[in-house]
């Protein structure tokens, strides 16, 4: 009993020490900048024509005040009748104006053409004033300017950013539009790659817990708004389904998208949600891309939660689960199917080789040392992709943004190659027996691929592996010998947390 007393004071000294702080971020919201504004593009949901992107443009306060840059106005005059809905942010975030429709684009990859993607999970920035319940290691790492400066200098080689959630520990909007409205301005053609991202469980409750839920927790409505996705429930309609579902959450099908870019195919979807929620939405995304299979050399599941064996509250669906059911539900895509997450804040290739944790992008986690970093996946045609790892700082390569920054930037035939081959760590790679990688048309200008010779997978945070589990397992045959390492690396990383989230059981929505 004294125990359970002693937590409970904790739990509401966390809290209430977070109650100035959120109002000053609130406070913040009202003072920012009518100008600014933010335009985000994102990929279309089961179409094949690459020929157009959804557009989205999130604004605060009366159109007529906002000063456009003449590159970006002209952009905007190009497409008359464009946007096919406008208005003020629903249930959250309501200061903010979201504008958006279907705009054409160019430069866009085509099904089996060459593309990349930019992967990055748990992103924090200043101003994000979580409480004590977590802690973003901004000053340290300086992720206020460095993450829009990564998503600036990135887009000179991707073709798009794959978001997976907690997306700067956000519950009013200011840190997400300075943070995407930075890296906009820095980027030389103002308009950042195609965008993808899902929700994590600080994008529902700003605590991360149902049972830590405060009055301002956004329960996702301002997340939809801000990142507009093309989903689901766009494809019958203009906007957004804004009916509230269980919970007050927005309807799964507000966050279900699937889509190919180039030869890789992605699904995002929505971890707070229950698969019977979003079982027939899988199931036509298995159908899109059993369509499409032979031009496509991966499909990778995208969401935010890790595991659901440890019990923790808010998850409904966690990625590895999903994988799971998506290789059920289309047994021929098994061999291509691969899943990312994040929410542990850890940066790991997963011992199975099929899934990928990309979690620390500036939070904190002291199971995983120094971890910063990104992955980008890369794939040259359908036979052949990689995902590689870019360690930004860690125990043994120590601190090297500046390097790596400064070799992206760089220009000329083979850029990202030089860069790839002397910095990344290749976590996977795929290629069929006897294919070429091949190229693209645009591949003559943004260079030849890296034809690094394969090597096992393996994560940079290998030295955290929980030896007890191992040698309580250390006779199991070998062939379940990965899928036992993966699973104890996610339970005793939630364990060992559940403290420090002052988490003791109650799970109450």
């Amino acid at each position: 009993m004294r125990s359970r007393i002693f937590l409970g004071c904790l739990l509401w000294a966390a809290i209430a020490q977070s109650l100035p702080i959120q109002k000053t971020l609130q406070h913040d919201e009202h003072t920012l900048e009518d100008e600014v504004e933010v335009t985000i593009r994102s990929p279309r949901t089961g179409s094949l024509d690459h020929r157009t992107v959804r557009q989205s443009r999130i604004s605060r306060g009366a159109r007529h005040l906002v000063r456009r840059p003449p590159e970006i106005a002209r952009r905007f005059e190009a497409n008359p009748a464009w946007p096919s809905y406008s208005n003020s942010f629903q249930h959250a975030w309501t200061s903010f104006q979201l504008e958006s429709g279907i705009v054409a684009a160019d430069g866009i990859p085509s099904l089996g053409q060459s593309s990349r993607v930019l992967v990055m999970g748990d992103p924090c920035t200043a101003g994000n004033h979580l409480s004590t319940l977590v802690e973003c290691m901004e000053k340290k790492l300086n992720t206020t300017y460095r993450i829009p400066e990564i998503l600036s200098t990135l887009s000179e080689h991707v073709d798009a950013v794959l978001l997976l959630g907690d997306n700067f520990y956000d519950s009013t909007g200011a840190v997400s539009m300075r943070t995407m409205a930075a890296a906009q301005s820095m980027d030389k053609n103002k308009q950042l790659p195609l965008l993808m991202t899902v929700p994590g469980n600080h994008d529902y409750w700003i605590n991360g817990k149902p049972h830590l839920q405060v009055p301002w927790d956004q329960r996702g409505w301002g997340f939809l708004q801000f990142y507009g996705q093309d989903t689901v429930a766009l494809q019958q309609a203009d906007s957004y389904n804004f009916t509230k579902a269980e919970h007050g959450f927005p309807n799964a099908a507000n966050f279900f998208w699937y889509n190919t870019i180039g030869s890789v195919g992605y699904l995002g979807f929505s971890g707070a949600h229950s698969w019977s929620e979003q079982e027939g939405m899988f199931g036509d995304a298995c159908r899109f891309f059993s369509a499409v299979e032979r031009n496509i050399s991966a499909v990778f599941v995208a969401g935010h939660w890790s595991a659901t064996s440890d019990g923790e509250c808010g998850v409904e669906l966690d990625t590895p689960s999903a994988h799971q059911k998506m290789q059920e539900a289309c047994p021929a895509l098994a061999p291509k199917l691969y899943h990312v997450f994040g929410h542990v804040h850890c940066n790991r290739a997963m011992e199975d080789g099929r899934g990928f944790m990309v979690g620390a992008c500036g939070m904190r986690n002291p199971l995983c040392a120094k971890d910063f970093g990104f992955v980008v996946i890369d794939s040259a045609n359908a036979s052949a992709v990689s995902v590689d790892y870019f360690q930004l700082e860690g125990e043994e390569e120590g601190k090297r943004y500046d390097d790596v920054i400064a070799c992206l930037r760089k220009s000329g035939p083979d850029a990202y190659g030089e860069c790839q081959r002397a910095f990344a760590n290749e976590w996977m790679r795929h290629e069929e027996q006897g294919a070429e990688r091949g190229q693209r048309g645009a591949e003559a200008q943004r260079g030849e691929r890296s034809a690094a010779p394969s090597s096992k997978a393996s994560g940079p945070v290998e030295e955290i592996e929980a030896r007890e589990v191992e040698d309580a397992f250390s006779e199991t045959q070998s062939i379940h010998q990965n899928q036992i390492q993966d699973t104890a690396f996610l339970v005793q990383t939630a364990l060992k947390l559940r403290f420090l989230e002052l988490d003791f059981g109650v799970c109450a929505r």
